[in-house]
């Protein structure tokens, strides 16, 4: 998909109950590679973060995408189940939060092969 896609989606957190966050991905290639603008909006924080990610990684991660706004979302959702958004770090590579939780490539791949992590 041509850079500038933007998809805004409400999530609600599956632990803790009633908070909620909106979050926008908007990707843009950059040679082999693809850079995330992502928007989070929580019950009372927002934040940006720049997320990148090489044509490699997304192959790996999410073999069917076409770009990676399925993958960055799952991971944002898989991140807020974990901590707030003020706590995720504000740039970063997608493959570095396996630094922090080594369980979230292989979570990830199975939220994706269980179904679309798009819109509700």
């Amino acid at each position: 998909m041509a850079g500038g896609r933007r998809v805004i989606a409400r999530w609600r957190r599956k632990r803790g109950g009633a908070h909620t966050a909106e979050i926008a991905v908007a990707p843009r290639k950059s040679g082999d590679a693809w850079v995330c603008d992502v928007r989070v909006v929580g019950d009372r924080t927002r934040t940006r973060h720049g997320v990148r990610i090489n044509g490699k990684d997304l192959a790996r991660l999410d073999p069917t995408a076409d770009d990676p706004v399925r993958l960055v979302r799952a991971s944002f959702e898989f991140l807020l189940e974990r901590e707030s958004n003020e706590s995720i770090l504000r740039q970063f590579n997608l493959t570095e939060i396996s630094r922090y939780f080594p369980e979230y490539e292989a979570e990830i791949r199975r939220r994706l092969a269980n179904g679309p992590a798009g819109p509700p």
